[in-house]
């Protein structure tokens, strides 16, 4: 039986590890997802294998399904992530693991394709991505999951973020809607996200924030109290 690549590889360490924390593991887009309270978390795993150097990566994104749904019945735009993104956006540093050996990097492929594969992609760079990515997950996702896993953490996250902003907060344009229509669902004074968007819509001048604001006030007044339930 051939061996497998340093992909597979690493995957064959990895998958174990996450799925005993609690994840279910998604071959297709090499995606960890867990659902704690309405929050949906998902931790994906990103290889880059360009000239037969593998390299792996990662992201991680929170979503809440009952909000994305509210919202697209309200307004026919839906909420994907609340939260997240890869790890240069996050702060992960270093923000990807080299799992082949460098001293091999200048190879052309016809040489590349003369050395031992093992050689190139070595068991012990194998094992250190699986550490790599493994510690990634513990210092930089878990704070974030653990840190907006219910509404009320999302509602003061937002809050938090159009203060003073944060790696990790959606694009203003999308959280100020985000917010109010969580301040709704929540019986939140909106007063300071309204101050906010005012600020704001002078600066993000790619997107009409009044005009978001605007539409998700609207739908709100619309919405009868049983629309805004998200049980």
């Amino acid at each position: 039986m051939a061996k497998a690549g340093p992909s597979q590889a690493v995957l064959d360490q990895l998958v174990p590890i996450m799925v005993e924390t609690g994840y279910k593991y998604r071959k297709k887009n090499h995606s960890f997802l867990r659902h704690t309270g309405p929050a949906s978390q998902e931790f994906i795993v990103l290889f880059d294998g360009r000239g037969g150097f593998v390299s792996v990566t990662g992201a991680d994104w929170v979503r809440f399904d009952k909000l994305d749904a509210l919202s697209k019945k309200l307004t026919g735009t839906g909420i994907h992530h609340v939260a997240g993104g890869g790890f240069a956006q996050t702060g992960v540093v270093p923000r990807q693991y080299d799992i082949y050996d460098s001293a091999y990097a200048s190879l052309t492929p016809k040489q590349k394709g003369a050395v031992d594969p093992a050689l190139v992609h070595p068991q012990e760079r194998v094992d250190a991505a699986v550490r790599f990515i493994v510690d990634t997950h513990e210092r930089y996702v878990v704070p974030l999951f653990d840190r907006v896993n219910s509404y009320r953490a999302l509602a003061d996250f937002l809050l938090e973020g159009l203060r003073g902003g944060d790696v990790l907060f959606p694009q203003v344009p999308h959280a100020i809607p985000m917010a109010l229509l969580l301040a709704a669902v929540l019986g939140d004074d909106p007063s300071e996200i309204l101050a906010h968007a005012d600020r704001c819509a002078p600066i993000y001048t790619g997107s009409d924030i009044r005009a978001l604001v605007a539409a998700m006030q609207n739908a709100i007044r619309q919405a009868r109290p049983e629309d805004l339930l998200l049980q």
